[in-house]
C-alpha cells in the first residue's frame, strides 16, 4: 500500500471514523505502558495493535471488483485449515492438541485462535451462501465449507467461539429474513441436544461451579478490583498476572478472560472508553454500510457477513480475551475494512 503510494506519488488516504479513536487508543495504552507494573511486558503485546493496519490497507487498497476473489480465496484456505485440525483430531497427534481435551488448533499454533478464525469464515460463508445463484458449484463449494468449518470449530471445544458464532447467525436471520430467526434457533438446539459431547461442554456455561467457569469468575472480579485501584490507566499491558498475585490466592491467569474487563486492566477507564468508541464507530458505519448498499447484493452479503463477525467477536470478549491473538484478529481487521468499503463506495456515488 505504501509502495504504491512512493511509485505512483498518489498520497491518498482515506480518512475512517475509527481513524481518531484508534490513534487515541494506541496513544492511551503507550502512556499506560510507560507507567504500567513492568513495561518491558507490556511493549511485547503493544506492537500487536498495530495489527489495525490490515483495516486501512483494506479500506484504501481493495477494490470493489477485487472483493469477491479475496473472500472466495479466503474461504477456500479455510477449508484447508479446517481439514487439518479435523484430520488431527482423528489422528490425535499429541504434536498438535491438548491431548487431555483433545481439543483442535488446526495449523494456527493456539485453540482459540482457531476457533475464533473459524468462526469468523463461518459468518462470512453463510452470509454468502444466503445469497441466490444460480452456479450450482458454487453452492457446493460455500455449503461445503460451512460444514467442514462447523466441525472443526465445534472439535475445538471453545465455547466463547460456539456463544460468537450462534449470535452472528442469529444476526445475519434479523438482517435478512426476521422469519427465520425461530426455526434456526430450534435448529441450533436441537444440534446442541443430539451432540453429547457439545451438549456436556454447553452445560458448563451454565454451570459456574465447574472449574473453569468457577475460577473464570473469580478472574473477573479480579479484574474489576484492579480496575478500582488503577481507575486512570490500568496497570499496563501484559500486567494483569503481576498485579492479580498481589490481590488474593488463587490461580492467576495471564489475563481477564475478557475483553472489556481487560481493557480496563490494560489501561484504565480512558483505554476502555477509546476501545468503546472504535466498537461504536464499526457499528453505526457498518450497520450503515448494509443499509446503504441495496443496488450491490454480493457487496450487501459480504457487509452482512462482516457485521455478523463484528457482533460475534462482542459476544466472545464477554468470556474470552481475543484482541491479544494476532491470526484471528488480523482477519477481523480485515473484515471490518471489508464492511467499511460499502461505506466508501455509497459515499463516492
Amino acid at each position: 500500500w505504501m509502495g504504491k503510494m512512493i511509485f505512483t506519488k498518489e498520497y491518498k488516504f482515506m480518512e475512517t471514523s475509527i481513524f481518531i479513536p484508534v490513534v487515541a487508543y494506541i496513544f492511551i495504552n503507550l502512556i499506560a505502558i510507560i507507567f504500567g507494573l513492568n513495561p518491558q511486558r507490556g511493549i511485547h503485546e503493544f506492537w500487536g495493535l498495530f495489527l489495525v493496519i490490515v483495516f486501512f490497507i483494506t479500506v484504501n487498497l481493495v477494490k470493489k471488483k477485487e472483493i469477491k476473489f479475496l473472500v472466495t480465496l479466503l474461504i477456500a484456505c479455510s477449508i484447508v485449515f479446517a481439514l487439518i485440525g479435523i484430520y488431527q483430531y482423528i489422528k490425535i497427534n499429541k504434536g498438535f492438541i491438548n491431548v487431555n481435551s483433545i481439543r483442535i488448533r488446526g495449523n494456527l499454533g493456539s485453540i482459540f485462535d482457531f476457533a475464533w478464525f473459524l468462526m469468523y469464515m463461518i459468518l462470512l460463508s453463510i452470509s454468502v451462501f444466503s445469497l441466490k445463484m444460480n452456479n450450482l458449484y458454487e453452492k457446493i463449494f460455500l455449503v461445503s465449507a460451512i460444514l467442514i468449518m462447523s466441525i472443526a470449530l465445534i472439535l475445538t471445544y471453545t465455547r466463547g467461539a460456539w456463544l460468537g458464532l450462534i449470535s452472528g447467525v442469529l444476526v445475519i436471520c434479523f438482517l435478512k429474513d426476521k422469519r427465520i430467526i425461530i426455526p434456526v434457533l430450534l435448529f441450533i438446539s436441537l444440534s446442541i441436544y443430539l451432540s453429547s459431547s457439545f451438549k456436556e461442554r454447553a452445560k458448563k456455561i451454565q454451570n459456574f461451579k465447574s472449574t473453569s467457569d468457577y475460577s473464570r469468575i473469580e478472574i473477573w472480579e479480579k479484574g474489576i478490583k484492579i480496575i478500582k485501584d488503577n481507575p486512570l490507566l490500568g496497570v499496563g499491558m501484559e500486567n494483569y498476572e503481576l498485579a492479580a498475585d498481589k490481590k488474593g490466592k488463587f490461580e492467576v491467569h495471564p489475563h481477564s478472560h475478557n475483553n472489556y474487563i481487560q481493557q480496563g486492566v490494560n489501561a484504565g477507564i480512558l483505554g476502555l472508553a477509546a476501545f468503546l468508541w472504535i466498537i461504536y464507530n464499526l457499528l453505526n458505519k457498518g450497520y450503515g454500510s448494509i443499509k446503504n448498499n441495496l443496488d450491490d447484493p454480493y457487496l450487501k452479503n459480504i457487509n452482512i457477513g462482516c457485521f455478523a463477525g463484528l457482533i460475534s467477536f462482542l459476544v466472545s470478549g464477554i468470556v474470552d480475551y481475543s484482541i491479544k491473538n494476532d491470526v484471528s484478529i488480523t482477519l477481523f481487521w480485515f473484515l471490518m475494512g471489508l464492511l467499511f468499503i460499502g461505506q466508501k463506495h455509497y459515499l463516492k456515488e
